[in-house]
């Protein structure tokens, strides 16, 4: 009929039962319904409006045009309202997410978003969630209402703000925090956020993020407010232990599944003082995390170190030396270590009954150096 002849269509279809399984995608048992109208010819397909509601997900509404000869999408718009995020994750996002954190997520609550193409290339994106939630798996973390206004364009910086009323990490409770954050298309800076744990607080400064040969790399420095010691430990369900935790974290740099620090931690613990030197990690986030450094304490108190733990009192202060430490699989594999009392003048005390824990250590040649 000719190039320019084109053709009105509308169309509606219901699937009420059945199942699919199209690798890597299962669509349960559910009530679903496609509805469009557009026009078409044999230089383009055009889709003016259309609806598609997913039992348990919601309704999802799109618009487009394709090039019928280039085979591509000219522009594309998809967006939706109140969508159940742990549905749609489970349903589409889940089955082709990689191996790992992504694939092991549990999410609650809704957003709406929209999302713009322009010839096969995102243009725009917005994302905007109401009392949501993620929880992992094996309950390594969560985060529990989450508000959050999130958007990102391919030619300009937005501004997203992500709101969290409490989380969890392992068996620690973490307090609300916010995050604001510029996010541009190779490049993502977040201002300063105070993250509440127990009585104390993680700080975390100058968090920037950039995108350089098609890997995210990240950089920030960091300090731990005092944390109560007793708090910690109960909270982490370890021996009660005594006196505060506080740290400075200093540049941390991440690129290509290598953790960098430039300088040292310090910590503040057991009344003395905790530095640890060239700390370096490969695959952190991975099945077998690699992470080599070493390890300087000083004047240690041995009264709080030896009231944590069944084993005697102790008196006096302790430095601690671990060099050339290597960690594979969050298990140590080396390490040289090097004890000896602090300097200085002051009393030094032992038990008997810490004398027979050492003894017993040590084995019995260690017997007559102990005593």
């Amino acid at each position: 009929r000719g190039l320019s002849t084109r053709h009105v269509t509308a169309v509606k279809v219901d699937w009420r039962a059945g199942e699919v399984f199209w690798q890597p995608f299962y669509l349960a048992p559910g009530v679903r319904g496609l509805s469009a109208q557009g026009t078409f010819s044999a230089q383009q397909a055009v889709v003016e409006q259309a609806a598609l509601t997913w039992a348990g997900i919601g309704t999802v509404a799109f618009n487009g045009a394709w090039d019928r000869k280039l085979a591509q999408f000219e522009q594309f718009a998809l967006s939706g309202k109140t969508l159940a995020l742990d549905e749609l994750y489970r349903t589409f996002l889940k089955p082709i997410a990689p191996a790992g954190m992504l694939r092991s997520l549990a999410l609650s609550g809704s957003g709406s978003g929209q999302l713009r193409f322009q010839l096969g290339a995102l243009q725009e994106a917005t994302l905007t969630i109401r009392q949501g939630g993620i929880r992992h798996e094996t309950k390594e973390f969560s985060l529990a209402g989450i508000d959050a206004d999130l958007a990102w364009h391919r030619q300009q910086a937005r501004e997203n703000r992500l709101g969290v009323s409490g989380a969890k990490l392992g068996k620690l409770d973490l307090g609300a925090f916010r995050v604001d954050a510029a996010l541009a298309p190779e490049h993502v800076t977040v201002a300063p956020l105070r993250i509440p744990i127990l009585d104390g607080a993680l700080s975390v400064d100058e968090v920037e993020a950039r995108l350089i040969d098609n890997n995210w790399q990240w950089s920030l420095s960091a300090a731990v407010q005092p944390i109560s010691m007793q708090g910690l430990s109960k909270a982490l369900q370890l021996p009660s232990m005594r006196g505060t935790l506080s740290g400075i974290i200093p540049q941390v740099r991440y690129a290509r599944q290598a953790l960098q620090v430039d300088g040292a931690l310090l910590f503040k613990v057991f009344d003395g003082t905790v530095v640890v030197k060239d700390l370096s990690a490969s695959d952190l986030f991975g099945p077998t995390p690699h992470v080599y450094g070493n390890i300087d304490m000083r004047n240690l108190d041995l009264d709080l170190l030896t009231q944590t733990f069944s084993f005697g009192s102790m008196q006096g202060r302790l430095d601690v030396m671990v060099s050339d430490l290597e960690i594979f699989g969050w298990k140590p594999v080396r390490f040289d270590a090097k004890v000896a009392s602090s300097p200085g003048d002051y009393p030094r005390k032992i038990s008997q009954r810490a004398v027979q824990n050492i003894t017993a250590l040590g084995g019995g040649g260690g017997v007559a150096a102990i005593q």
